[in-house]
């Protein structure tokens, strides 16, 4: 399910608030196994030269990303924004990051809208919520 808060960094301010007993939801929303700067290195470690992976952040932390990312040599090809209205600012991205190819290599940019201006979901919305192919 996408929400605005699908993963939340861990920090002091969420300490202070309940985390999920469940260890795999916790480990799944949290960086309770690391940070991003730690993924991509490990990213780069485990992917065949032209390896690729998807990876879905908030778009607030974006620049960390691709800083992260550049810094392990591991390059954005696509870009999708998730919004979760029309008139909402984007609230995630979804990248697909490539190793070892070039930093010029965004090949394409594009919006997902998860539901319309009544709250129903778009056709790709709804894809993305109950499709299970």
């Amino acid at each position: 399910m996408i929400t605005q808060n699908l993963f939340t960094p861990l920090t002091t301010k969420l300490l202070q608030k309940k985390i999920s007993e469940n260890e795999e939801k916790a480990h799944a929303r949290h960086e309770f196994l690391g940070n991003i700067e730690l993924f991509m290195e490990k990213g780069y470690k485990i992917l065949k030269k032209k390896g690729f992976f998807f990876l879905i952040y908030p778009v607030k932390k974006m620049q960390h990303v691709f800083k992260s990312a550049e810094k392990s040599k591991l390059y954005c090809k696509e870009i999708l924004f998730i919004k979760e209205y029309m008139k909402a600012e984007p609230s995630l991205f979804l990248s697909c990051f490539i190793k070892g190819e070039s930093s010029n290599m965004i090949t394409s940019c594009d919006f997902l809208v998860m539901k319309d201006d009544n709250g129903i979901y778009t056709e790709k919305g709804s894809r993305v919520m109950y499709d299970p192919s």
